[in-house]
């Protein structure tokens, strides 16, 4: 497969799920299979973006406020445009229903959806995410998967399931082994190939 696809062609995957869902390290096991592929963090674009303009706190940059969903979905539109691959990994992409309405706005027709793919962790299941995201509670403060999970159920759940109705949307069982979770992705994404259904989210 090869790269330097027109805009046309691309498509993007968004992978979203709650903090310590093996968001980032999913997103990398899907991209070695996919080959002409590239992911955008969209956690690591905000603090970029802040770091830039500012010399706030990494506590601080990680509030979603402190970036728009206009400025936010204007800068994922720029990189998309110039990314050469054919697959687009936007991880913990959309949050809110904010971020879905600038992307109709600002992207729309322009770039196909491949899926959504929704890493899934029991509701009763929080210890398991805050020992997997130990290291960023260390760096980021102790109410970071507190204000994290609150964004999630109150915002990000929400547009996982109104989203059912105008893309693909790929329910995965984030709890099991780090190889069967990327297995899994990988048929799924494999059977929305084959059917070649994708969808302008517009």
């Amino acid at each position: 497969m090869g790269c330097g696809i027109s805009i046309k062609n691309k498509k993007v995957i968004f992978l979203i799920g709650k903090p310590g869902s093996g968001q980032k390290t999913q997103a990398i096991n899907l991209k070695k299979k996919l080959g002409c592929c590239d992911i955008i963090q969209v956690e690591a674009l905000i603090r970029f973006e802040m770091l830039i303009k500012s010399s706030m706190k990494l506590d601080q940059i990680n509030e979603d406020k402190l970036v728009s969903s206009k400025e936010l979905v204007e800068i994922l539109n720029e990189k998309i445009k110039y990314l050469p691959s054919e697959y687009i990994i936007i991880e913990a992409f959309p949050k809110n229903e904010n971020n879905v309405q600038e992307w109709k706005n600002i992207i729309g027709k322009k770039i196909l959806i491949h899926s959504l793919i929704y890493l899934k962790i029991d509701d009763k299941d929080n210890d398991k995410i805050f020992e997997r995201e130990n290291d960023k509670i260390v760096t980021m403060g102790e109410n970071y998967v507190e204000k994290r999970l609150k964004t999630f159920y109150e915002h990000t759940l929400p547009i996982i399931q109104s989203l059912r109705k105008d893309i693909n949307v790929i329910d995965i069982n984030g709890e099991k082994d780090e190889n069967q979770v990327s297995n899994e992705i990988w048929d799924k994404v494999n059977e929305v190939n084959k059917i070649g259904k994708f969808h302008h989210l517009n």
